[in-house]
């Protein structure tokens, strides 16, 4: 897998980054307190070190103060990145699934405020309730 594109939204100084693209070589550039170390810190916690600070997201520090409400339940992604699938990891899936289940070679990742990291591959529904997966 290669990540194609990231966005971030409602951490730190960050409401919304819009989507940007991802290649070898990306340069993030802006003025002192633009959110360039925040957008690096919240892309860290998509495959954080367990145990550690950085594993996971707190509302309470991190969602933006003059939006957060305590009663409020922040369950809106933080993080969302896609992902191009290479030939080799479409197979994995479709050694599970069967072949010919996926439909697509981008996949989205997000993990957000509830610290569930939630995948979303592409796959073809008639195959999928043909195979009673659902």
């Amino acid at each position: 897998m290669k990540l194609a594109s990231v966005q971030v939204e409602n951490y730190k100084c960050i409401e919304d980054s819009g989507e940007f693209s991802v290649n070898d070589l990306t340069c993030l550039a802006g003025k002192n307190e633009s959110g360039k170390t925040a957008l690096l810190e919240s892309l860290r916690r998509l495959n954080p070190v367990e145990g550690t600070a950085e594993s996971q997201f707190n509302p309470l520090f991190e969602y933006p103060r003059r939006r957060y409400n305590r009663q409020q339940h922040v369950n809106e992604p933080v993080l969302t990145t896609k992902w191009e699938l290479s030939g080799e990891d479409i197979a994995a899936v479709e050694a599970a699934l069967g072949e010919g289940a996926v439909d697509g070679d981008i996949a989205t990742v997000e993990r957000g405020y509830d610290n569930l990291t939630k995948w979303t591959i592409p796959l073809r529904l008639g195959f999928v309730q043909s195979s009673g997966i659902g």
